[in-house]
């Protein structure tokens, strides 16, 4: 894996939890939160599209939440811990993140609780 870039180094976890990420095809690296362990139907977590969002919007439902049912809270691209390179956001980019997202890591149907635009993005998929 390539060394992180400097802009990184140091960032906070937006979440007391473990980070993990994947690589999307268009989209590069996205970080993202999970709580794995319990049972039940899966809640996935979007945070908005705003000047300097992360999962960290989501705490207080992952928080509320977690050890009830499997949560995750992906960064988006751009965002948080996930990859800021040079190229156009575009809703596309954005919605076919969050599919490359739910079909690698989610694996199945979710529950969406979505910010912003971010509730357009998904909803596009």
């Amino acid at each position: 894996m390539p060394p992180r870039p400097a802009w990184e180094a140091g960032r906070p976890e937006a979440l007391d939890t473990r980070r993990a990420e994947i690589r999307s095809p268009r989209a590069g690296r996205i970080a993202y939160y999970a709580d794995e362990g319990p049972a039940g139907h899966p809640l996935v977590l979007l945070h908005s599209i705003n000047a300097a969002p992360s999962a960290f919007e989501m705490r207080p439902l992952f928080d509320h939440y977690r050890g009830r049912r499997p949560v995750f809270a992906p960064e988006l691209p751009g965002y948080g811990h996930s990859e800021r390179s040079r190229r156009p956001y575009s809703p596309e980019l954005y919605a076919g993140a969050i599919e490359n997202f739910m079909t690698t890591v989610v694996k199945g149907p979710a529950d969406v609780v979505a910010f912003s635009l971010s509730a357009e993005f998904a909803a596009a998929d």
